[in-house]
């Protein structure tokens, strides 16, 4: 891993991300294949080492149709629930992808378990909820965002904005 080191929203990850995916759905495997896809000015190298699903068979499918076919060499741990890949120490960051009614406490689980959450959309079902998850991550000091926004925020350079401004923004429109 080395000291390489980049800095996203005012946070140091380093250069050799171990991330890890909350459910196996479509978006998941969307997420999770993108991400393994090798760039050569890539600011990050991945490593999926954690998959939460429901069931392990769902886990497993996961990993041969998704990892193995991209990236035969990584070998995550896998968990028939969420709560071993938030408790699993390896793991620096994780992707939310599963149902959107879950996805309030999915994050707040990762959130109280110190890890950065990348969330898919919709974030959370209101601005309430969406509140709750930004608090709770300020107040751990972890790094949270919504899937939608990355890809805009990245080429806006406008990374440092957060969650509870774009809710804010989304309320007064």
């Amino acid at each position: 891993m080395g000291n390489n080191r980049y800095i996203l929203a005012g946070l140091e990850f380093k250069r050799y991300s171990l991330t890890c995916s909350v459910a196996t759905g479509w978006m998941s495997q969307k997420f999770v294949t993108d991400l393994l896809v090798s760039r050569p000015d890539a600011k990050a190298t991945h490593e999926i080492v954690a998959i939460g699903s429901s069931s392990l068979s769902k886990a497993e499918k996961f990993v041969s149709d998704i990892i193995t076919a991209s990236s035969p060499s990584q070998k995550p741990e896998l968990y028939d629930n969420y709560e071993g890949v938030y408790d699993n120490a390896n793991v620096d960051i994780v992707y939310v992808g599963t149902p959107h009614s879950l996805h309030k406490q999915n994050c707040l689980d990762a959130i109280e378990r110190g890890k950065n959450v990348l969330c898919e959309k919709p974030f959370t079902i209101n601005a309430r909820e969406a509140e709750e998850v930004v608090t709770k991550a300020r107040q751990k000091g972890v790094y949270i965002m919504e899937g939608e926004f990355l890809a805009l925020y990245l080429e806006e350079d406008s990374s440092r904005k957060d969650v509870r401004e774009v809710c804010a923004n989304q309320r007064n429109e």
